[in-house]
This record gives C-alpha cells, sequence and structure tokens, in this order.
C-alpha cells in the first residue's frame, strides 16, 4: 500500500507541477493580447523554441543549467519584442483577423525552424530538482 500511496503523491505533484507551466503559458497569452490587442498564436512555439534551445545549450554544448535559464529566457525576450516591434505592430489597425493569420504564420515558421534545427523527436534534459537523470528519447 505504501507503494501505491507514493505513487499518488508523484503524480499529484507532477499533475501541480504540469498545470503550473499551463497556467504560465496561459498568462502570457493574456497579457499580450491585453497589451497588444493581438490576439498571438505564435506564442506557444516560441516556448518551444526556448525549451528546445535550451536542450541543445545544456546537452550539446555542456553548459549548466543555472546559467542556460538566463541565457535562454532574455533571447526568447529578445526574439519576442523583434517580432513583435519587426512584424507585428506593422498590422496595426487592420482587421483581428490579419493579426490571427500573421501570428498563425510566424507559429508555422518557428515550428518548422525547431524541427529543421532539433528534428521531430522529442528531448529531456536533467534539471537541479530531478532524482535521476531522464532517458532521451532522441539520439544525439
Amino acid at each position: 500500500m505504501n507503494g501505491a500511496l507514493d505513487l499518488f503523491a508523484q503524480v499529484t505533484v507532477n499533475g501541480i507541477a504540469v498545470g503550473a507551466i499551463y497556467a504560465l503559458v496561459a498568462m502570457g497569452i493574456v497579457l499580450i493580447h491585453k497589451a497588444t490587442e493581438v490576439l498571438n498564436f505564435a506564442h506557444g512555439d516560441l516556448l518551444v523554441l526556448s525549451a528546445f534551445t535550451a536542450w541543445g545549450l545544456i546537452e550539446r554544448a555542456g553548459m549548466p543549467f543555472w546559467l542556460v535559464l538566463p541565457v535562454v529566457a532574455l533571447g526568447a525576450g529578445v526574439l519576442a519584442y523583434g517580432l513583435d516591434a519587426l512584424i507585428v505592430r506593422r498590422i496595426a489597425g487592420q482587421p483581428q483577423f490579419a493579426g490571427v493569420m500573421l501570428t498563425i504564420a510566424l507559429a508555422f515558421m518557428l515550428r518548422g525552424a525547431v524541427s529543421m534545427g532539433f528534428g521531430p523527436d522529442s528531448r529531456s534534459y536533467q534539471t537541479p530538482g530531478a532524482a535521476r537523470p531522464p532517458r532521451s528519447r532522441a539520439s544525439p
């Protein structure tokens, strides 16, 4: 019975952690929409690009997790600002549909760049709170 209780506790904590990540993504989408009045469908793909970049820096470049964290956050912020300033702002005053179509197109381009750069397989990397190293499904 103790094993079942441990499994329940582990699944509960994992569910809360994943739910917190989803909540942060949703809050980002709402914040962007309220600030810019554009529904940004590329938001999730920016997060995917950031996660794969972090994987590349940790697993391939050998950088430590705590150094990668601010580097990737800064890089994602600069990329998001650049996309907003150079592309999204140009459609100001256009119908809402134009912003939706533009951000969907940006999402497809970001997703394609991630697939071309890292391949279609999922990846994992060691985090400081992990008890044991995760096994990557993809071959390096």
